[in-house]
């Protein structure tokens, strides 16, 4: 409710769209893996449309079957849905626990995406992760040409 609520400001992340595009047109392989559950992922996937960019059946997601954040296992089980060791992958995330997650799992390169709030928040991130303040700042020359 709170998101509709919203109306026109519920919306994608800031870079999310030409980060998504790109992605998608240089035949990356990417997906979600989010500690909420199904009826959640449906609704955000209807609502902001994101049938258009994943690949539903990749999305991993609490099912009950799959250890939550901080445990590294739905990290883990994204990886080897898009067939990727888990030290070759990227993970943008916005909560200490699912940093934590991804570090636990392997994953390759972490970023904290902090947003304009997330100033007071950088001295409790691991060191290992990198910050920007939304999708728009990251590098995508540290992928291209990769997969």
């Amino acid at each position: 409710d709170l998101c509709i609520e919203l109306g026109e400001k519920f919306q994608l992340s800031p870079g999310a769209v030409d980060l998504l595009d790109f992605l998608a047109a240089q035949s990356i392989p990417y997906t979600i893996a989010t500690g909420s559950g199904k009826r959640n992922v449906d609704f955000f996937i209807e609502r902001l449309q994101l049938g258009c960019w994943f690949d539903l059946a990749q999305i991993v997601y609490d099912d009950g079957k799959i250890a939550g954040k901080p445990a590294p296992d739905l990290y883990l089980t994204a990886a080897a849905r898009l067939g990727i060791q888990p030290a070759r992958c990227i993970v943008f995330e916005d909560s200490w626990s699912g940093m934590m997650a991804a570090q636990a799992a392997g994953i390759g390169l972490v970023y904290a995406v902090l947003g304009d709030s997330g100033h007071a928040r950088r001295e409790t991130l691991p060191e290992a992760v990198q910050v920007i303040e939304d999708l728009r700042a990251f590098d995508r020359s540290l992928i291209e040409g990769q997969f």
